[in-house]
């Protein structure tokens, strides 16, 4: 019974150590980062979940590892992972979507179910094949536009308070696409669930 109580203690420290990864580095969470590479080389779904699965289980693992005897060291054992996962997970900052007219021209333009002005947009540009991150840019308007080269692509926006959207992009040199209209539904959970959630 002791032995479930550490293990029990060890995976809450492991959940935390996750959500505060989630909510603080955003973008560059250490979890996230480590489910898009599964993702990429695995070729699985939601790779976000076991990603996080993964770290709980290691967090638990460890309290073993190291013999811990109380629940209070083995919460802070399973918290500690954090440190770890940042430090053996660099962080490279994809680059910037262009605003300089070259190749494609892809305008967007947002509408909210709640008529709500947008504030914050978050765009992912990402290849459509093996969803290898192309590009990320930050917008503080409803209607925008950036530059692409040709090909196939996934494009996630992200507004807080809102549901994540992603939609399929097929861009082909010399040709103009029409303004992409997205509507965003209201949602309660908080982006960086939402990034978990993904698949």
């Amino acid at each position: 019974m002791n032995a479930f109580k550490i293990g029990i203690s060890g995976a809450l420290g492991g959940i935390l150590c996750i959500l505060a990864d989630l909510a603080q580095k955003a973008e560059a969470s250490a979890v996230l980062t480590i489910g898009h590479n599964l993702g990429m080389f695995l070729k699985i779904p939601y790779a976000n979940i076991l990603a996080s699965v993964t770290i709980v289980a290691i967090a638990t693992g460890l309290c073993f590892i190291f013999d811990v005897k109380t629940k209070q060291r083995a919460f802070y054992l399973g918290a500690s992972i954090l440190a770890i996962m940042m430090t053996l997970v660099p962080y490279n900052p994809p680059s910037s979507l262009s605003s300089i007219p070259h190749s494609v021209k892809v305008e967007v333009i947002l509408e909210t179910e709640d008529n709500r002005p947008i504030k914050e947009v978050t765009v992912t540009l990402l290849d459509s094949n093996n969803r290898e991150i192309m590009g990320r840019s930050k917008f503080q308007d409803r209607s925008f536009y950036f530059y692409q080269p040709e090909g196939d692509y996934i494009m996630r926006i992200e507004v807080p308070g809102y549901r994540t959207v992603e939609r399929e992009l097929k861009l082909v040199e010399g040709e103009e696409i029409e303004p992409i209209r997205i509507k965003l539904n209201r949602s309660k959970l908080p982006i960086f669930i939402q990034r978990l959630l993904l698949r």
